[in-house]
């Protein structure tokens, strides 16, 4: 078999299809070798040395060995993989010879995810920060009663409204009737969901990231399990805010709290896994909007999670990243609140409070 002075294989082990790469399918020697590897032959060597050119210079001998070398392994071989390298400095510039495409898979690194996510003391704080703006919201939401005006105000007037009411009928109780009276309840449910997970979420940027090591210290952290978690349980109660159904909710509350048992009893956190959980948990609380045609409010909510899911994934502005991903995802509970308000169990109790809140 005779290999051109201008190319030296350098090889541990070779497969079939690099030798039908470097001699070409329609080579005799290269369907010599076929019916050798098909019939399990085991004098690799006479067969090779029957093809070799008695001309053969000692450098082609040297090269011919490292083929049989190269060719014994790959029939002891089970995976009959190979790797081959190649003195780019002897190959002719006209020779014809080509490497073999392979298509390289990166496996997940945890090691290179944390590395990332190390963040200094001051962007810590302001991660920490930067989760309040949205619990603050839902809080004046619910006790300001914008719930109640931002959906009569443009409705009715108070003198025509009570003129068609009859007084006599309605039921006007104190809490109903109060300046600060409490929302309907699928607005409680979703200020209730974003106001329980800020104070975890707080504790564990503000405090816990500042005075742990950088690293493995904390996304161990029972800080940072605490926070994951109430992620879930605010999850939970989002799908009831959504929905307005107690089976829905009670449908959410068993999957969301089976995450939230496998966060707290991980000996390590598992980013992947627990990522994939939280995105299902964001697509169950949000496909309620679909069903009932609040297709704009779907619309805007996914821009929302999506561009606060890609500051997270790709920190594209490396430390602050998370800090962006707060503000962006505080964006949600205004349209998670008015959805909530629109629902048919909601809209009755608002025109009740309105009723009342007009006759007072």
């Amino acid at each position: 078999m005779r290999v051109s002075n201008h190319q030296h294989l350098h090889a541990s082990s070779l497969s079939l299809s690099d030798a039908e790469t470097f001699l070409g399918s329609g080579n005799d020697e290269m369907m010599e070798l076929r019916a050798v590897l098909s019939r399990g032959d085991t004098d690799v060597d006479a067969t090779l040395d029957s093809a070799t050119d008695d001309s053969s210079s000692e450098e082609d001998e040297s090269n011919e060995k490292t083929l049989r070398d190269g060719l014994e392994n790959l029939r002891t071989s089970k995976s009959k993989k190979f790797d081959i390298e190649i003195d780019a400095g002897s190959l002719n510039k006209t020779s014809n010879f080509r490497r073999p495409l392979s298509l390289k898979v990166r496996k997940f690194e945890k090691s290179d995810y944390i590395a990332r996510r190390i963040m200094s003391a001051t962007q810590e704080r302001w991660n920490g920060y930067t989760v309040l703006p949205s619990s603050l919201f839902c809080l004046w939401y619910c006790l300001s009663g914008a719930w109640k005006w931002l959906f009569t105000n443009n409705m009715y007037s108070s003198s025509s409204f009570v003129s068609d009411v009859d007084q006599a009928s309605m039921h006007c109780d104190a809490v109903s009737s109060a300046p600060f009276s409490l929302p309907p309840l699928p607005v409680m449910a979703v200020a209730l969901g974003v106001i329980l997970h800020a104070p975890f979420s707080f504790v564990y940027h503000w405090h816990f990231c500042v005075i742990l090591p950088p690293g493995q210290a904390r996304f161990d952290h029972w800080s940072r399990r605490l926070d994951q978690s109430f992620i879930h349980v605010a999850s939970a109660f989002l799908s009831f805010g959504t929905s307005g159904s107690s089976l829905y909710f009670l449908c959410n509350a068993i999957y969301n709290g089976s995450c939230l048992l496998r966060l707290m009893r991980a000996k390590t956190a598992t980013p992947v896994q627990t990522q994939l959980r939280i995105l299902i948990s964001m697509i169950l609380y949000s496909a309620p909007l679909i069903t009932r045609g609040e297709i704009q409010a779907f619309f805007w909510l996914w821009v929302v999670l999506s561009l606060s899911v890609f500051f997270f994934v790709t920190y594209p502005i490396r430390g602050w990243s998370h800090c962006a991903f707060h503000i962006v995802v505080g964006l949600a509970p205004p349209i998670l609140l008015h959805s909530a308000s629109t629902l048919e169990m909601s809209q009755k109790f608002i025109m009740q409070a309105a009723q009342c809140s007009s006759m007072s």
